[in-house]
């Protein structure tokens, strides 16, 4: 998938204009990379569009987390939104993720996920927290 179609299928989703959509994408990229190991982050970033490869394999040195309340908490405060519109933000683009890599990657990065944020990648979105 290209970025073009990544980023539409987001704003689709999400209703966000290109540059939140772009942000969002962004920020649950970057956190999503927080609790992937590094082989996982970078497996996945190489079925990725070259703008969102860097996005996916960043580190910024916090510490991993394993709840998907940790997870919209912290999509939430880099966002700058509500907790509810966190979750429904980091939720679109996990599922565009979802459609642009193989099943088999989605795979790995479950087995690769701590505790509770497999269910970041059930089929249907956790309910809200």
């Amino acid at each position: 998938m290209q970025y073009d179609e990544f980023m539409r299928r987001v704003r689709q989703r999400t209703g966000l204009a290109k540059p939140e959509a772009e942000q969002t994408v962004e920020v649950t990229f970057r956190t999503l990379s927080e609790c992937l190991s590094d082989p996982e982050a970078w497996d996945a970033a190489s079925q990725l569009p070259a703008e969102l490869k860097d996005w996916l394999r960043h580190r910024d040195g916090r510490a991993p987390f394993t709840t998907p309340y940790e997870f919209y908490n912290r999509v939430s405060s880099r966002l700058r939104v509500n907790m509810a519109e966190a979750q429904r933000r980091a939720d679109a683009v996990i599922e565009v993720f979802k459609e642009a890599v193989t099943p088999g990657q989605i795979e790995h990065i479950i087995m690769d996920l701590r505790g509770g944020l497999r269910a970041l990648f059930a089929s249907t979105a956790p309910q809200t927290l």
